[in-house]
C-alpha cells in the first residue's frame, strides 16, 4: 500500500512486565515497507523468550507481506520449540487471516489477559 495522507505511521513497541510472555503491539500499517521491521523482532525475541505474542488490533492494514512474516516467524517458532501467538479482535485484521485459512494455524485470542500462563 503506497504511503499518503490517509496511512497512519508504523509502530513496533514491548511490552516485557507481562511475563513470561513478550509482547509486541503493533499499529499503524504493516506493509511491505515495515514488515523488515517486524521480521527482525520476532526473530530476535523468539530467540531468548518461550511465548512471544503480537498484538494486531493496533493495526489500520495488513498485506501479504505482513502476514507473511507472522507464517515465518511461526515456523521459526516452532523449530526452536517456542511459541508465538496473535492477539486480535479487530474484524478488519481477523478478516484477513480468516480468509487465507489462518485462524486454525495461529493460537489467536481476543485480548492480552486470554493468553496462557
Amino acid at each position: 500500500m503506497a504511503a499518503d495522507a490517509a496511512s497512519s505511521p508504523f509502530t513496533l513497541s514491548v511490552d516485557t512486565s507481562r511475563s513470561p510472555e513478550h509482547l509486541v503491539r503493533l499499529t499503524g500499517d504493516l506493509d511491505l515497507s515495515t514488515a523488515p521491521e517486524l521480521r527482525t523482532h520476532l526473530l530476535n525475541a523468539l530467540g531468548t523468550q518461550q511465548l512471544v505474542a503480537v498484538d494486531l488490533d493496533g493495526l489500520d492494514f495488513i498485506d501479504s507481506t505482513g502476514v507473511g512474516v507472522l507464517v515465518a516467524a511461526l515456523k521459526h517458532a516452532r523449530a526452536q520449540d517456542r511459541e508465538l501467538a496473535l492477539i486480535c479482535s479487530a474484524a478488519r485484521v481477523l478478516r484477513t487471516f480468516q480468509i487465507l485459512g489462518l485462524t486454525s494455524v495461529f493460537p489467536i485470542y481476543n485480548k492480552v489477559d486470554d493468553l496462557p500462563g
